[in-house]
């Protein structure tokens, strides 16, 4: 297959895949059903959150993704897996299954050509490279869609880690000043405004919303130096605050904290920009990702 038309294919794919998450969205602010890619957890209190056969976190857009799909098809479980992952542990993909996908960056160097194809060399004579990021998708299916018992490798509901997760917040280096009546990032003066715990309804609430609010901090830009955007309604400002609700629970994912969702606001700039852009959610999920990491890396 040519470059042209693989990289057809896979727009393809990533049209799909935002197709998927715009019309939960549009779901969500037609019923209030938030989609579970944005709180993971069921009625019950279970946790949900995708997993492969060994039991390792998918990560980045491949966690939207497969938490849109479950939720689109219904699946009880959260652990996916490929094919031949399948057959490793003696299960069989039932027949006329359809696949979903998963995505990688790869990197890939090439050599670096002038304008009349002719590769660059430097000043030792030595041909010039340049690498270039490429996306890769590759073929997945639920346990669901399989033989095998899916409460097989069903990861249990995890503790809430709140000293966890206000250990890592700590290390961070995150200032965090409490006494008021809103949570906010305070980008000029580079701390996190909180209104006491005793204010919240739950702690489970109190460090979602500080685990929000500190995804905001990791835009800072000395740290991921993202584009927080000039006003409510702009893009940018829609696609910071996307970034800080899927961090957000990406963070909390890692502590198992139910995360509470709080940019109900923000839904027609969502739908707007992403069905705009279809690689967006692409960038989105791995900005979301790399803040969660930040903070958590200490």
């Amino acid at each position: 297959m040519d470059t042209n038309k693989r990289n057809e294919k896979l727009l393809a794919v990533q049209q799909e895949a935002t197709s998927l998450i715009v019309e939960q969205l549009k779901e969500f602010e037609k019923t209030g059903e938030v989609p579970v890619w944005l709180q993971p957890w069921d009625k019950k209190g279970g946790f949900s959150w995708p997993v492969n056969l060994d039991g390792r976190l998918y990560t980045g857009i491949n966690t939207i993704h497969l938490l849109a799909l479950q939720q689109k098809q219904g699946f009880p479980s959260s652990t996916w897996g490929t094919y031949k992952a399948f057959l490793d542990h003696k299960g069989q993909v039932q027949k006329r299954e359809r696949s979903g996908k998963i995505f990688f960056y790869r990197s890939m160097e090439i050599k670096e050509k002038d304008k009349n194809g002719k590769v660059k060399s430097d000043g030792d004579g030595n041909p010039q490279s340049i690498t270039i990021p490429m996306l890769k998708c590759y073929s997945i299916f639920n346990i669901g869609q399989t033989d095998l018992n899916p409460t097989q490798t069903q990861p249990p509901t995890p503790s809430q880690n709140f000293e966890g997760l206000a250990d890592s917040i700590k290390k961070a280096g995150i200032d965090v000043r409490h006494g008021n009546d809103r949570a906010y990032y305070d980008h000029r003066g580079d701390f996190v405004r909180m209104p006491n715990i005793e204010q919240f309804v739950d702690e489970s609430t109190y460090w979602a919303v500080l685990a929000h609010e500190a995804i905001h901090w990791t835009g800072a830009p000395d740290r991921l130096g993202r584009q927080k955007g000039k006003e409510f309604g702009d893009k940018e400002y829609a696609i910071e605050e996307l970034v800080a609700e899927l961090g957000s629970v990406m963070l909390l994912a890692k502590f198992g904290i139910k995360p509470q969702f709080q940019s109900v606001a923000y839904l027609k700039n969502w739908i707007e920009v992403l069905e705009q852009d279809h690689r967006l959610i692409f960038k989105i999920a791995s900005q979301a990702q790399k803040a969660a990491g930040r903070i958590t890396i200490n």
